[in-house]
């Protein structure tokens, strides 16, 4: 796996923070992967806190271990393991993991892990950047490994074929506010219907709605700003950095068009339902 004399170069932990923090291609010690009680080694079956996605948790949950094998390897053992949400007792996360159990500590390497590793972005976000939303989970998956150049081209190659239906959102949101002019909607639609970013961007500038601001800043601006940064030149560690603005920035802007539409939506709810209150005849009152 690695030379034995850099292994204690590599951080020890436990089983379940490798397990719930660490991604593929991850080297540690583990100090609790198993006992040596008798012939053989008792391994490690805990729970693990791992986050669950499906709609029931969506969440932070418990998983309990219901499958565990080992093959002997070259040199070190291959692990798998299987683990099932306390919850919901539907959602499973496997790994696997290679082990050098002769190191004074279990010295493993994470392999590999089903479903891939990484939080699950949020709903609102996965729905703004639509049909590129495997994209950007690819970005996402690179930045939480700090493969910082592999997470810019991703995120700059979604903003890119995505802008248009993210001023489309906009779009909508502007049309349900009854206080935007009409002429703000118009050109938001004409944004929309460019075929260049960077001219989009410069028709919207202006007209932006402030709802939908990132930090008193138009988001669209700040992301053109942020992908129109030169990724050949850049250190991996400067396109992680614009990377995750640009992720930042979108979770942002898909928070605010989902908050905006749903509280437009119940502001029209509640002045319908005042309307409709005011037409209804009112009852004479009972002669004494």
């Amino acid at each position: 796996m690695v030379d034995d004399a850099i292994k204690d170069e590599f951080p020890t932990m436990t089983l379940q923070e490798f397990l719930a923090t660490k991604p593929p291609g991850s080297f540690a010690s583990l100090s609790d992967l198993c006992r040596w009680p008798g012939n053989g080694p008792d391994w490690n079956r805990s729970d693990v806190r791992l986050h669950c996605e499906t709609e029931q948790c969506s969440g932070e949950r418990r998983f309990s271990c219901q499958a565990f094998g080992s093959t002997q390897g070259v040199g070190h053992l291959l692990l798998m393991l299987c683990y099932v949400c306390s919850d919901c007792c539907a959602y499973s996360k496997s790994f696997a993991l290679g082990v050098d159990l002769k190191y004074p500590q279990a010295f493993a390497v994470k392999f590999g892990e089903f479903p891939p590793y990484g939080v699950p972005l949020p709903s609102q976000l996965d729905k703004l950047v639509g049909g590129d939303r495997d994209l950007f989970r690819r970005g996402y998956r690179c930045e939480k490994q700090s493969l910082g150049i592999g997470a810019f081209a991703y995120y700059r190659r979604v903003v890119e074929d995505q802008f248009k239906r993210i001023l489309e959102e906009v779009t909508k949101v502007a049309a349900e506010d009854s206080g935007c002019p009409a002429e703000t909607i118009a050109i938001l639609k004409q944004a929309a219907s460019e075929t260049q970013f960077n001219k989009a961007v410069s028709i919207v500038k202006d007209v932006f709605p402030p709802m939908l601001f990132y930090r008193g800043h138009n988001p669209m601006t700040l992301l053109h700003a942020a992908t129109s940064a030169e990724m050949h030149s850049g250190s991996d560690e400067d396109c992680l950095e614009r990377a995750h603005e640009i992720r930042l920035v979108l979770a942002h802007l898909a928070e605010r068009i989902a908050t905006a539409r749903r509280e437009n939506s119940e502001l029209q709810n509640a002045f319908s339902t005042l309307f409709n209150r005011q037409k209804k005849p009112t009852k004479p009152a009972p002669e004494t």
